[in-house]
């Protein structure tokens, strides 16, 4: 083999490149960035702190006021007026702080089932006889 072809380095060969220079050294792979928050972030975040409690009372009232009947996340957004998206992560903090539980299904505006989120001790009884029952 001429040295036009490889080039010998180490022990090893390596392929010359159509023009016939010495291959580039492949660059090194980027640093993982670690998570920082940028300053335009951590103002976001500040600038909406003190509403998220508010939200999340809203939120927890709405469900109280429905008692036993219970709420979807759409219908939490719809009397109260405030963005599903907004809604969703408010109901998503009470559920981990044990103030309101999930249980059962109904269909949301989109066919599809919607969790139903109760007050904690409120939820329904399934054993519970019902007001045809009682008739």
């Amino acid at each position: 083999m001429s040295a036009q072809h490889t080039a010998r380095e180490g022990g090893s060969p390596r392929q010359l490149d159509l023009f016939g220079s010495q291959p580039q050294a492949k660059p090194k792979p980027k640093p993982k960035r670690r998570r920082c928050y940028s300053p335009n972030s951590t103002a976001a975040a500040e600038s909406v702190a003190d509403l998220t409690p508010g939200l999340r009372g809203v939120v927890y009232a709405a469900i109280v006021a429905a008692s036993s009947r219970g709420l979807t996340r759409h219908q939490i957004s719809t009397q109260t007026g405030i963005s599903l998206y907004t809604v969703t992560p408010r109901c998503t903090e009470l559920l981990k702080l044990g103030l309101i539980v999930e249980s059962g299904t109904r269909p949301s505006p989109a066919g599809r089932a919607a969790g139903v989120l109760f007050c904690k001790g409120k939820e329904p009884n399934p054993n519970a006889c019902t007001d045809k029952e009682a008739q």
